[in-house]
């Protein structure tokens, strides 16, 4: 039996793991989202099968398009930006998102 998406981390954990990684190598300078694929797929330790998971409709690349809905969601919420096509960027509202979440309670 083959993957499925459900075999994918969801989009909320995708999208927070986006954040903490472009906070994390926050250098003011654009990040190519085309690295951020496998790298991310590394830091949530996603088998080969799960990174090379096509979608069924239309054989596009399943984990590389929830990389991007996760990327187009914290872009509305204002957290990440993206200043050239293909390169992303967290913004201040994101830092400081971050580092509410990293605070003690």
């Amino acid at each position: 039996m083959g993957l499925k998406r459900a075999d994918l981390p969801s989009v909320g954990v995708t999208g927070f793991q986006v954040l903490l990684f472009l906070y994390a190598i926050s250098s003011n300078s654009p990040f190519p989202c085309a690295e951020i694929y496998e790298l991310l797929a590394n830091i949530l330790g996603l088998t080969q099968s799960q990174e090379n998971l096509e979608m069924r409709r239309d054989k596009r690349n399943h984990w590389q398009n929830r990389v991007q809905y996760a990327k187009r969601k914290l872009v509305r919420e204002g957290l990440v930006t993206t200043p050239r096509n293909g390169q992303w960027l967290i913004t201040a509202k994101g830092i400081q998102a971050i580092k509410v979440m990293k605070e003690p309670i």
